[in-house]
């Protein structure tokens, strides 16, 4: 197929002067292209249309069916603009970016710049180098791909050329298609356990239950201790409530079983169009690589490859896997073409990343800086006013968020700011390291279309300034972003930039076009050879041999086991994986201590009671004389269990294993039977609630 691409495709190079003359077999593909690059655009539209609406009910105190109603009523508008506003016209690609002085020099500027990428690369994969002296080499490249950039010239003024959104061909488009099929598809059956889901699953879940959106706790209180975070900017979590309480449908099934197969698949479409606006000649390969990249790239837990459809339910993977290259593709269109549709189109994106991540708020306007920067010095005007457009919600929601004071899971203390290892969580090391930053480097200088080989490059240098030696100790005491600064990484669009460069330098010769492949084909084998695949056991994910919730079955099972006997309100203690799951499957109760980092971020809240949660968390997973936590000497006595028992309200306690000291215990202190395993005993308290709200002694 990629081969069939190759040679369609040079026929169109021959005949982009004559687009009047294409066929109907020709249109059909354009006219795909066109529904997919809508769709997207419409469901920016939809999802910022739903972002405003959720933070005004959010600060009004106004029910999600309300919510619901105003987001159902912006479809109307989002539809009749998608509809009545055309976009940017397509055009042949043309072999554009000449030198503007000698292709000499250019030369020698590619070569300076792959030079130095492939060292920067190699001493970042390969050796334990201090970060400045990687970090050194690293910003030379992208400087060099800055300049490189800075001094090809279009064949034509770019200020008077449309957008350009790419001549997709059928072998291209069937690429497209298929690998939206295939990863939509695959996404139903991965199993990848998420400890965050604790939070923004069961955020749905309590949504779904009480038609209302929680400004305070909902994990371990109903809305009694302050929320452990604060404020809830992202609008993903209460959309998914709202929609789940409007169709009925059960929060769980919304989120691990529609939401993953829709997002897979507009991850590969929004990549399609980045690659299209890229001027990318063989589309199909690029994707193809660009895919398997992602595929294989699942070593670490923040690794790029971890932040893709094994993880696609959350907001902040959407983020990456479709908004970020979609962003590219918006603010390419709007430096070619400034229009009201590319205005409105930007202050969506804008806005819609806040609604997914809370980290939109710093990351979309390194994004927007990063590609409209290249634009300044030709249109200063265009590029105050096109930067403002897309980053106002997101730099609004950020001083909203100082003025009402902001809450983390976690307490930053700047000490664990070191830039190199913050890039290693996301770009690995070893061969999957070499290649990826590589791409990064190189990659814009390969891109044929000139505005957009200038933003992208301009936007690799400017992260490459945000990781220098110092920055991130700065950008701490300014705004209190600590850790989370590894995903300054995220604005690059990665997994694009490695098909660009497998396929863009073949692309150039006049060779067959199966020899044009051939690099193509050899990187994905070595990424088949030293890379970790998504499904590797132990590693990302398991493939389910049906379509699966996102959790272990066996905790799903001991889950509703428990919540057959907990009623809405319990307070349940259950071993920490499993008292996740049940905050991820109900809205109606809460738990002990479901994730030690949420329960300490409990301290200095009045009657949380942290210490007793943590030490009844190691009682129920492993009984009296169990150490309270990793870090302390301290151990789980009897005396000190029942007072906790008592301070916290313990409705359902359930033990995991057998236990038989810990049982006893419970049964002294009035505690009755409530079911038994070989792998879960629960009891109830004394005055335990009946189904009927009589009293169950």
């Amino acid at each position: 197929m990629p081969v069939g691409e190759a040679q369609a495709e040079d026929g169109l190079l021959e005949r982009r002067h004559e687009p009047e003359a294409e066929s109907a077999r020709e249109r059909l593909p354009r006219g795909i292209a066109r529904a997919s690059d809508g769709l997207l655009d419409f469901l920016v539209l939809a999802f910022a249309a739903w972002t405003v609406i959720y933070h005004v009910c959010l600060a009004l105190d106004i029910g999600a069916a309300w919510a619901a109603g105003g987001g159902l009523a912006a479809l109307v508008p989002c539809v009749w603009l998608v509809l009545h506003w055309s976009g940017p016209r397509m055009e042949a690609p043309t072999d554009e970016g000449a030198p503007s002085g000698s292709r000499r020099w250019i030369v020698i500027l590619g070569i300076v710049n792959v030079l130095l990428a492939v060292g920067a690369a190699a001493l970042f994969a390969f050796t334990a180098l201090p970060w400045p002296v990687v970090w050194l080499v690293w910003v030379l490249a992208a400087g060099t791909a800055v300049v490189s950039t800075s001094v090809r010239s279009s064949d034509r003024d770019p200020e008077h050329r449309p957008a350009y959104v790419g001549w997709p061909t059928w072998p291209a488009t069937l690429v497209a298609l298929a690998w939206a099929a295939a990863l939509g598809t695959l996404s139903l059956f991965l199993v990848r356990p998420d400890g965050d889901d604790t939070q923004y699953v069961h955020l749905s879940a309590w949504i779904a239950a009480h038609g209302e959106f929680p400004l305070r706790d909902t994990l371990f209180s109903d809305e009694v201790f302050p929320a452990i975070i604060f404020p809830p900017l992202s609008s993903f979590e209460a959309l998914l409530g709202t929609a789940a309480r409007t169709t009925g449908l059960a929060v769980p099934d919304l989120v691990y079983l529609a939401v993953p197969p829709l997002a897979s698949a507009l991850s590969v479409l929004a990549t399609w169009r980045l690659l299209r606006i890229w001027g990318v000649r063989t589309i199909g390969v690029a994707l193809t690589v660009a895919m398997v990249f992602l595929l294989l790239d699942a070593a670490g837990h923040r690794m790029l490859g971890n932040f893709f459809i094994s993880r696609i339910w959350q907001g902040k993977v959407v983020f990456l896997a479709v908004l970020v290259p979609l962003l590219f593709v918006l603010l390419t269109e709007y430096v070619e073409r400034p229009t009201r549709r590319s205005f409105l189109l930007l202050a969506a994106a804008g806005t819609a990343g806040v609604g997914l991540t809370s980290t939109g708020t710093f990351l979309v306007p390194v994004i927007a800086a990063g590609c409209l920067l290249p634009l300044f010095r030709r249109s200063p005007k265009q590029t105050a006013v096109g930067l403002l457009v897309t980053v106002a919600y997101p730099l609004a929601a950020a001083a909203g968020t100082l003025v009402v004071g902001a809450r983390r899971a976690y307490d930053p203390t700047g000490e664990e700011i070191v830039p190199g290892r913050l890039v290693h969580f996301v770009l690995g090391d070893g061969v999957l390291a070499l290649v990826a930053i590589t791409a990064i480097l190189v990659g814009p200088v390969l891109i044929r279309r000139t505005p957009a080989a200038r933003m992208t490059a301009a936007t690799v240098l400017l992260v490459a300034c945000l990781f220098a030696p110092g920055i991130g100790q700065l950008i701490f005491q300014a705004t209190g972003l600590a850790a989370t600064q590894w995903r300054f990484t995220w604005v690059v669009p990665t997994a694009a930039l490695v098909g660009v460069l497998a396929t863009a330098v073949p692309a150039r010769f006049r060779t067959p076009a199966v020899v044009r492949v051939v690099p193509a084909a050899l990187l994905c084998a070595a990424l088949a050879l030293w890379g970790t695949p998504l499904w590797s056991p132990g590693r990302a994910a398991i493939v389910s041999a049906e379509p699966s919730w996102k959790r272990p079955p066996d905790e799903i099972a001991a889950a509703r086991q428990i919540l057959e006997h907990a009623r809405p309100g319990d307070t349940v203690l259950a071993p920490e994986n499993i008292s996740r799951t049940i905050l991820v499957l109900s809205g109606t109760v809460t738990t002990v201590s479901p994730r030690p980092f949420y329960t300490r971020a409990l301290r200095g809240a009045r009657g949380a009671h942290v210490r007793q949660r943590l030490l009844l968390a190691s009682f129920a997973k492993a009984g009296l004389g169990a150490r309270i936590s990793e870090s302390s000497h301290q151990t789980v006595e009897a005396d000190e269990v029942i007072a906790a028992l008592q301070v916290v309200g313990v409705d359902v306690a359930c033990l995991a294993g057998g236990k038989p000291a810990a049982q006893r215990l419970l049964l002294a202190e009035g505690y009755v039977w409530a079911s038994r395993t070989a792998e879960l005993t629960c009891l109830h308290a004394p005055g335990s609630r009946s189904p009927d709200g009589g009293a169950d002694r």
